[in-house]
């Protein structure tokens, strides 16, 4: 994933798209075998590559905003699929510095609260787009995005992907990649963070 394009070539939709639509058999990626893995390359403005700067980098982030919803992750090709935006600041460096969340301890245990690496990806609804990210695949993984401006939910887990489970574990939900704070009524979410919608047998 090589841009902040909504569509084309090297976007996370194209990518989605062949994840899809490829058999895993066969693929090595980033040392996993028969597993389709998402690769974020996106150039900033100080790219190591010496690359130009994706006009979507703003304030440390690659951001994506999205004009119409994501293909669904689903079927049997999307099967195990890794989509981790970690990988951006694996290949192209720590641009978004900031630790999210106050920290310090909570209770009378002093249990720790922990704080986040403010994520590289951010992945930005239009106000009327209803879901960041459609999952309906076993054993998806996603991580590393901040995800906000989503109607109904930033991530939506269907009920083929909730068979044999999955993770979603490193990802801010509806705020941007710079703070925890509210992000203000034009960029907020007005949907859940992550929905599960599970289709019951009525028999």
């Amino acid at each position: 994933i090589v841009n902040t394009n909504d569509s084309g070539q090297g976007s996370l939709r194209q990518f989605i798209n062949n994840a899809n639509a490829l058999s895993n058999t066969g693929l090595n990626i980033n040392g996993l075998t028969d597993t389709d893995v998402s690769v974020f390359m996106i150039p900033s403005p100080a790219d190591p590559l010496g690359r130009t700067a994706d006009p979507g980098y703003v304030d440390g982030r690659a951001l994506i905003v999205l004009t119409s919803a994501l293909p669904a992750i689903g079927g049997a090709n999307a099967d195990g699929l890794l989509l981790d935006a970690n990988t951006q600041t694996g290949n192209v460096g720590n641009t978004n510095t900031a630790l999210l969340g106050s920290g310090g301890t909570v209770g009378s245990p002093a249990i720790p609260l922990p704080q986040l690496d403010a994520p590289e990806v951010e992945l930005r609804g239009n106000g009327a787009v209803g879901v960041g990210l459609d999952i309906d695949a076993n054993l998806t993984q996603v991580s590393g995005f901040a995800l906000t401006r989503f109607t109904t939910a930033a991530i939506r887990i269907g009920n083929a992907s909730q068979t044999n489970g999955g993770e979603i574990s490193g990802n801010v939900l509806g705020a941007t990649a710079l703070a925890f704070t509210d992000p203000g009524a034009s960029l907020r979410s007005t949907g859940a963070g992550i929905r599960l919608q599970r289709v019951l047998n009525p028999y």
